[in-house]
């Protein structure tokens, strides 16, 4: 039997509330962790030094999944300062579940990706 936090990655990972594609972004990034093989892609609407929407593209284990999608949610309404402050600590907070060092690095991809989607622009 799972626990609730469990189930909440595993809802996340297999039924995204932020999964897809924006047709506006104003930015967007690509992360990979090549020990594991997790890919992303992140786009981003920023208006105004903050995020208006969020999506990602996932391909990856369902702790790198359900991190994309926890943190996308978090993102919307957000100034890019929240964002650059946003610590490690939270994004394992918002999973919460024990990781290993190998999972972990997972867990922080969407956030490193986040953090280079926001150095880009395309406007």
């Amino acid at each position: 039997m799972f626990d609730s936090a469990q189930e909440l990655v595993i809802d996340r990972a297999k039924h995204p509330r932020f999964g897809g594609h924006l047709e506006n972004s104003t930015n967007q990034a690509d992360g990979a962790n090549q020990s594991c093989g997790d890919e992303i892609h992140l786009e981003l609407v920023v208006q105004e030094g903050k995020v208006k929407d969020v999506r990602h593209q996932t391909r990856s284990c369902t702790v790198c999944a359900a991190s994309a999608d926890l943190l996308a949610e978090w993102m919307v309404g957000k100034s890019l300062d929240d964002l650059q402050e946003l610590s490690p600590k939270q994004i394992q907070e918002m999973i919460n579940l024990p990781l290993s060092p190998v999972r972990l690095k997972c867990v922080l991809l969407p956030l490193e990706t986040a953090r280079c989607a926001i150095q880009t622009s395309e406007t």
